[in-house]
């Protein structure tokens, strides 16, 4: 029978690893990336419209946009880009006449759906070498957003530019030999 001593003193020897996280989009978390944040943001008005889902990694922006149009889902656009090629932060509002003129609601709609003004999204455009990518989140978090993202971004940054910024090596100086003396 083990001692009291062995008893109190045993470690269990277990290895846990953690298994990457699953997101609801085409580009999935990739090993060693992480979830910093997930935003939602809901557009949707008498049944129409969009509805986001960003989620930050520390390595990547991954949206899902999810439309619906007349009570029909028409379909997802999945979208990414790596924090490293941000290079532009903008972000502006866009306005309820606009939203409503782009889903052509009805009057009717108009008189008992006008609370779904409260429910526009905030896009952000982030500029780089890609091109631009919009990404929209929920007003209330668009604070957070602007402060998260390049939070999250700037190890990338950092670590791209010391390795962009790294001496190269040097090429070996050719010279000639010495010649001898007589």
């Amino acid at each position: 029978m083990a001692s009291y001593y062995e008893m109190t003193n045993f470690q269990a020897s277990m290895t846990v690893q953690q298994q990457p996280q699953e997101i609801k989009n085409v580009f999935g978390i990739n090993s060693g990336e992480h979830i910093l944040k997930t935003y939602e943001c809901d557009e949707t008005c008498c049944g129409c419209g969009d509805k986001y889902t960003v989620t930050l990694t520390n390595t990547r922006l991954i949206q899902r946009r999810k439309s619906k149009s007349c009570c029909c889902s028409c379909g997802r656009i999945d979208s990414m880009l790596f924090l490293s090629d941000i290079s532009t932060v903008d972000y502006g509002a866009r306005s309820c006449l606009n939203l409503l003129c782009s889903y052509g609601c009805s009057f009717l709609c108009l008189i008992y759906c006008c609370a779904c003004c409260c429910n526009i999204g905030a896009p952000i455009s982030f500029r780089g070498g890609y091109g631009e990518q919009m990404f929209t989140f929920n007003r209330k978090d668009l604070a957070d957003a602007l402060v998260d993202v390049p939070n999250a971004a700037t190890p990338q940054k950092a670590s791209c530019n010391n390795y962009l910024n790294a001496p190269s090596p040097s090429a070996p100086i050719a010279t000639k030999p010495k010649k001898k003396k007589k």
